[in-house]
């Protein structure tokens, strides 16, 4: 019996699916997507012709899959678009079928069909203990049946045979359909996407990676650390440190949130004070645009350096409302020589006595509240990447070590040593520490690969990082060909509205890349509304996805895409076995390695995307991109070939 539903077309065993009048299940997918437009009208019309008379040849020589199901265009919630064709429901399996009107194997199609069996096995409880493979149909002429990165490829006659090979492979009982299009499908949401159900109170989806990387055990455990700092009315630093992509962000935003909600208030005085208890700080001013843009509102996140001029340095006797303050990005606060040089002119009239490292700053700010404060710091890896940024934690060390009132540090224990050094009690909980990648689907592994790459310069263990993030479905990609990756991007997400990609460039990279249309100087980006260009709708003139316009780290630092392109510039490049930097900071005193800025510039462009990475690098200096494009090639970055046929063998 068809299962008619909101999520999907039409669903039922395969008998129904052979016996039922074509005519019917049209009227079905018709109901289901009215403004479909002819091209998807005629590649169902195929597609249907297709599934009924291969349908019937899987029965004829497989009977028991007459026990088998099929769903038609079902959709994945919450993430708008985003449709399999068919998913058959096998013998212990799930195959995830990708019809594509063609007889070319071109890798947008491959990509997409190994990420909804991807998403599928990773996000939806139907398919728990379920293998959940991809099996993408080309029905133009001249296909050729293949198995290409994990995902089998068949002209359009083969697909019985296929079906009932997978089939006799199978182990175990069909799913049940009905419980499959009950199940729940919960991805990660982007850090947007969280920031705005926060907001609107609703409920995160409590994914398996992001339960098994510990994110919700570190925020129980900092929110229990919160009231016990209320009860106590004591001073707390709490530290939150984890690789790229680990949801330090996310932990802090739930905390920020949560406390707001949950407790605060009062303080013991039995009324309710005016203002929020808690807020999220961030000196990324992109990310703080970008997150107030998508909530429409400029006090659930606050732009640190405005906190910080206004209550640690204009009026150092004000007391703020917050109790608990959360700052991103911890490791990159400026020390005292930044913030002297950067408030000197602005504030000519104050004391130079008065300034200090952003830490010291904001722990005088803390000492006056006078219920107690929890400060929540959350602390990457290698993502220093401006001046007055690389003094690191060394500066909350020496920071508490000089408060007026007594405080306390918890934290994960690589960073006891630190504090303890310096005579400030800390508390060690390993819970704290996130060592595991979920910004990225399935590809835990891409902050190693980096890590590889731009330090450890071990090529071929980055190969077989790579190797293992494309069997996750994390492909990278590098071209020569700027065309072909735009090409590529635009028909990988056709027709997802919610996706969002776009072209990411080092910011020394204007005298290079201008040759080749990309305009990343200061003038170029400061023109650009960040907030539309991670969040506007693809059409949208100046949304990332037109691929026109070039973000740099200092705009993409803790946001995220789904696929980034990275255009790579003559400012790092390889040579000898090891990457060489030009030295643009060399006449600024408070730059200490421009060396190190310059790797960490290009960390944070290849940890930007949810669902791959394509490298581009121009053809041009020859000595220097041709050197850089092989170093890339040697480490695993796939060669994008057009992104189309790839030769059988």
């Amino acid at each position: 019996m068809s299962h008619p539903s909101k999520t999907h077309a039409w669903a039922g065993d395969l008998p129904l699916l052979v016996s039922t009048p074509r005519t019917i299940i049209r009227a079905r997918l018709d109901a289901f997507l009215p403004d479909a437009g002819d091209a998807q009208r005629r590649a169902w019309d195929e597609e249907l012709d297709i599934l009924q008379a291969e349908g019937a040849k899987v029965i004829a020589l497989h009977p028991q899959t007459r026990e088998h199901a099929a769903v038609l265009e079902y959709t994945l919630p919450r993430e708008a678009g985003r449709r399999p064709d068919v998913v058959v429901l096998q013998n212990g399996r799930v195959v995830v079928v990708e019809f594509k009107q063609t007889g070319q194997l071109r890798r947008a199609d491959l990509d997409q069909a190994a990420a909804y069996a991807r998403d599928l096995a990773g996000y939806h409880t139907g398919c728990d203990g379920l293998e959940v493979v991809a099996l993408l149909v080309l029905c133009g002429a001249r296909a050729l049946s293949r198995q290409v990165d994990g995902v089998f490829v068949v002209p359009a006659a083969e697909l019985a045979r296929k079906l009932v090979e997978l089939a006799r492979e199978g182990d175990g009982p069909p799913p049940d359909l009905s419980r499959f299009l009950e199940g729940e499908y919960a991805p990660l949401p982007t850090l947007v996407a969280a920031a705005r159900m926060l907001f609107d109170n609703l409920p995160l989806p409590h994914i398996k990676r992001a339960r098994s990387a510990g994110v919700h055990r570190a925020v129980d455990r900092i929110l229990g650390e919160s009231r016990q700092v209320w009860d106590q009315q004591t001073r707390r630093l709490v530290l939150v440190t984890g690789v790229p992509g680990a949801g330090k962000t996310l932990v802090g935003l739930q905390v920020a949130h949560s406390a707001a909600l949950e407790h605060g208030f009062s303080f013991g005085t039995g009324r309710r004070r005016r203002g929020a208890p808690a807020t999220f700080l961030s000196g990324n001013g992109p990310l703080v645009q970008v997150l107030q843009h998508a909530l429409q509102s400029a006090t659930f996140v606050q732009d640190m350096h405005r906190y910080i001029r206004e209550y640690g340095l204009e009026h150092p006797d004000r007391v703020p409302t917050e109790r608990l303050i959360v700052f991103d990005e911890a490791q990159r606060a400026w020390d005292q020589a930044k913030i002297a040089d950067f408030y000197g002119k602005k504030l000519p009239n104050l004391d130079p006595a008065a300034f200090a490292s952003e830490p010291e700053l904001l722990t005088r700010i803390a000492d006056r509240l006078p219920h107690g404060a929890l400060v929540l710091a959350l602390v990457g890896q290698g993502q220093e990447i401006h001046t007055g940024e690389e003094g690191g934690m060394v500066q909350w060390a020496e920071a508490l070590a000089r408060t007026r009132q007594p405080w306390s540090v918890l934290g994960p224990p690589q960073q006891a040593p630190l504090f303890a050094s310096r005579g400030v009690a800390f508390e060690a909980d390993p819970t704290l520490n996130l060592d595991t990648g979920i910004r990225y689907h399935a590809a835990e592994e891409l902050h190693r690969w980096v890590e590889l790459v731009l330090d450890a310069q071990d090529l071929p263990a980055a190969n077989a990082v790579a190797n293992r993030l494309r069997a996750a479905a994390f492909p990278i990609y590098v071209t020569r060909d700027l065309a072909a990756a735009r090409g590529y991007l635009r028909d990988r997400f056709l027709g997802e509205p919610l996706r969002r990609y776009g072209l990411l460039a080092s910011s020394k990279s204007e005298r290079h890349l201008s040759d080749y249309g990309l305009d990343t100087g200061f003038q170029a980006t400061k023109r650009i509304r960040i907030g539309e260009w991670f969040n506007a709708d693809p059409s949208h003139p100046r949304s990332c996805c037109q691929l026109d316009s070039v973000v740099t780290e200092f705009q993409c630092q803790g946001l995220e895409l789904d696929l980034a392109v990275v255009c790579w510039s003559d400012d790092l490049w390889w040579q000898a076995d090891a990457w060489q930097s030009r030295q643009p900071y060399r006449r600024n005193p408070l730059i200490r390695d421009p060396h190190r800025l310059r790797t960490n510039a290009y960390r944070v462009l290849l940890t930007r995307g949810r669902e791959g990475l394509v490298l581009y690098v121009p053809p041009a200096p020859a000595a220097q991109m041709d050197a850089t494009h092989a170093a890339l090639l040697s480490a695993g970055a796939e060669p994008a070939r057009g992104y189309a046929e790839r030769a059988a063998g």
